[in-house]
């Protein structure tokens, strides 16, 4: 990614599993403009297969949309 910086590091638990939390921004060209964005994924292993959920948006957005993806990730339910 284009100015990509790594913003927060940290391990996590999803659905009792231990994961690592990767949040960072960057910028992309779209349709002519830059878009300034940042993205979380988080990484898990489960039954030896590496799980990923990533969450991204417009920089602006992303701390107004915590709470929701607080939500979701702990809903999910590794089968």
């Amino acid at each position: 990614f284009k100015d990509y910086k790594l913003l927060k590091e940290e391990t996590i638990t999803v659905d009792g599993k231990e994961g690592k939390s990767i949040l960072f921004g960057y910028s992309v060209n779209a349709g002519g403009a830059v878009l300034k964005m940042k993205m979380q994924t988080i990484y898990v292993m489960v039954n030896n297969k590496c799980q990923t959920i990533s969450f991204g948006s417009p920089g602006t957005e992303f701390d107004a949309l915590a709470s929701d993806i607080q939500k979701i990730v702990r809903s999910i339910e590794f089968n």
